[in-house]
């Protein structure tokens, strides 16, 4: 039962931690998809801008699926449980 509640963990801190480096990257660095937003913003760029959300929002995704699929590999018999 323990492997649902750190699955659940590992789901939610994957998309959090996408979310932290495109904020770390708003604040310090000079490259990234981050910096990307904050530099196409301030040129009312909107398209690139949109673009660049887009990526963000496919790689938090891919990363929570990521995990979903480990998680039915590791405990295969939870699905067969909830189903």
């Amino acid at each position: 039962q323990a492997l649902r509640e750190i699955y659940s963990g590992l789901k939610l801190g994957a998309v959090f931690a996408v979310v932290g480096a495109v904020v770390a990257e708003f604040i310090v660095s000079s490259s990234g998809l981050g910096y990307m937003i904050v530099m196409y913003t301030g040129q009312f760029d909107t398209p690139l801008v949109f673009a660049a959300l887009t990526v963000l929002t496919v790689i938090g995704i891919g990363a929570f699926y990521l995990i979903v699929l480990l998680e039915r590999v590791t405990i295969p018999w939870y699905k067969a449980i909830t189903s």
